[in-house]
């Protein structure tokens, strides 16, 4: 069975930025043609974004998504409050044709 190549790199078109600290996005490197998958953006800083737009390649179904999920961490050390929001975009996809995204 013929195999998709999938490097993907982010496509983050609209971030709400001015706090974030990191970005990182999980997918597989490889997945066969009609193999469902996942691609999860995970967005980590300060603030939780307030808006996030991702496209699905072409050569892809979009089965579902984006589904969000947030937590929120503070940390008090030394009387120094810190506070991390974590938030995840999850993208259920299905290839249907041979695509390298370079």
């Amino acid at each position: 069975m013929k195999k998709a190549i999938l490097s993907i790199i982010l496509v983050a078109t609209a971030i709400s930025s001015y706090a974030q600290t990191r970005i990182d996005i999980e997918a597989p490197s490889v997945v066969e043609i009609g193999q469902i998958f996942n691609v999860v953006f995970v967005i980590e800083g300060e603030v939780s974004p307030t808006d996030f737009m991702w496209a699905a390649p072409e050569s892809m179904d979009l089965l579902s998504g984006p589904q969000r999920t947030t937590s929120n961490t503070v940390s008090i050390t030394n009387g120094q409050t810190n506070k991390t929001t974590r938030t995840t975009y999850t993208y259920v996809l299905k290839p249907y044709k041979i695509l390298s995204l370079i």
